[in-house]
């Protein structure tokens, strides 16, 4: 085991035991009430914690398998998918900020938590601002600030700029499109990734995710991290340090999922 593997598994140690408790003390450690004032420094070591492992235990367990409880041992309630049942479109699960949309129409809609997004429409995050947005029922992604993306259809997006979490559990796949013709491609995995006009960057954190350009592509398995940039072209994956550097800055988007 690389010095790498080992600081990645003690970085994902809340997913070593067993799934029930960890989302029981993950809950408990969450403010009840009105949330507290955030303190001078945001990312304090205690959110920090809560972040990472709210990310990598908490969504996790969201998409529960046949079978599984909710806390408490209470077996979620699942109906079948008929025309009048069908999943949800897509919707924004958390708003911090500015995020706006745009379609068809030339004027901005700003959106809220509960929102629908119509397919076809440009989301993007200002400075400071942050959205969580359920695509589907296996499909659920993430924008940092300074973000856009656009939902082309029920499994793409394309993506201008911008910072990215996605949380994939689709068998058919999802394609993620970046910039300089660069596509991420999933069926079951949460990585991070980066785009910009100097190249893209992945990260898995689980499972696997497939990085292509053209006719030249990588497997990046979960741990590992690849990049494609103008100069360098498409590189080989490589192990990535801790996880808390890639998930932080979705500490207050994710607690704000939670009210």
């Amino acid at each position: 085991m690389t010095f790498s593997d080992r600081d990645l598994a003690a970085a994902l140690a809340p997913l070593a035991g067993d799934p029930k408790a960890d989302r029981e003390r993950l809950l408990a450690a969450l403010p009840k009430g009105p949330p507290p004032v955030p303190p001078a420094n945001p990312w304090g070591p205690v959110l920090l914690g809560i972040a990472l492992g709210f990310l990598l235990g908490y969504f996790t367990g969201r998409s529960l398998k046949p079978g599984a409880t909710e806390p408490g041992g209470i077996p979620p309630v699942r109906k079948p998918v008929t025309p009048e049942t069908k999943p949800a479109g897509p919707e924004m699960l958390a708003v911090l900020g500015n995020v706006e949309g745009f379609g068809t129409r030339k004027e901005l809609d700003r959106y809220s938590k509960g929102d629908s997004i119509k397919p076809g429409t440009w989301v993007q995050s200002s400075d400071a601002s942050r959205a969580a947005i359920r695509v589907g029922a296996g499909f659920e992604v993430h924008m940092d600030e300074r973000t856009s993306l656009r939902l082309e259809a029920a499994r793409s997006l394309l993506a201008k700029e911008g910072r990215f979490y996605l949380s994939v559990q689709e068998p058919q796949g999802v394609t993620l499109k970046l910039a300089n013709g660069v596509e991420i491609v999933a069926t079951d995995a949460e990585f991070v990734a980066t785009s910009g006009a100097a190249g893209v960057s992945l990260a898995t954190l689980r499972g696997i995710a497939t990085i292509a350009i053209g006719k030249q592509s990588r497997v990046c398995k979960a741990g590992n991290g690849c990049a494609f940039d103008l100069n360098g072209g498409l590189g080989e994956p490589k192990p990535f340090g801790p996880a808390e550097s890639l998930v932080a800055w979705q500490a207050e988007l994710l607690l704000a999922m939670r009210r």
